[in-house]
């Protein structure tokens, strides 16, 4: 992702999290994102590059990403329930079929952007655990 669009991403993030201006030239320079989506890490969390699989097909991509850190579920949660929808991705509001999220999760968000499906789920094992999936529809 180049500089000038991940400063871009990172202001918008910054301001949809209501993030003092003082503070955004600070965000953008320390934001971390996804080696291969274009989803920040969350503040605290760490990519696990063994667990990423990525398959590019004429149906569409399929990504599998997970990162982990000793950070809070349900701020993680609540963080990507305001950075997605700033990304374009549309957030449903129905429950999440069981078939998307396991059983050991904790909290499931599931949304929508052009073709694609992206699953994030949040999950505690000693830390918290955050698997990122991304699928055509």
């Amino acid at each position: 992702m180049t500089t000038v669009r991940r400063f871009f991403l990172s202001l918008m993030i910054g301001l949809s999290l209501m993030v003092p201006l003082a503070h955004l030239s600070v965000a953008a320079e320390q934001e971390s994102f996804m080696t291969d989506l274009d989803l920040p890490l969350f503040p605290g969390t760490l990519e696990i590059e063994d667990e990423r699989v990525v398959f590019d097909s004429p149906g569409g991509r399929i990504i599998k990403a997970m990162a982990s850190g000793k950070v809070a579920a349900l701020e993680v949660y609540d963080y990507y329930r305001v950075v997605v929808p700033s990304l374009g991705w549309k957030v449903s509001q129905n429950p999440v079929p069981d078939d998307q999220c396991d059983e050991e999760s904790l909290y499931c968000l599931t949304a929508r952007r052009d073709s694609e499906y992206l699953v994030i789920t949040i999950s505690f094992d000693r830390q918290t655990v955050i698997r990122y999936s991304v699928t055509p529809e």
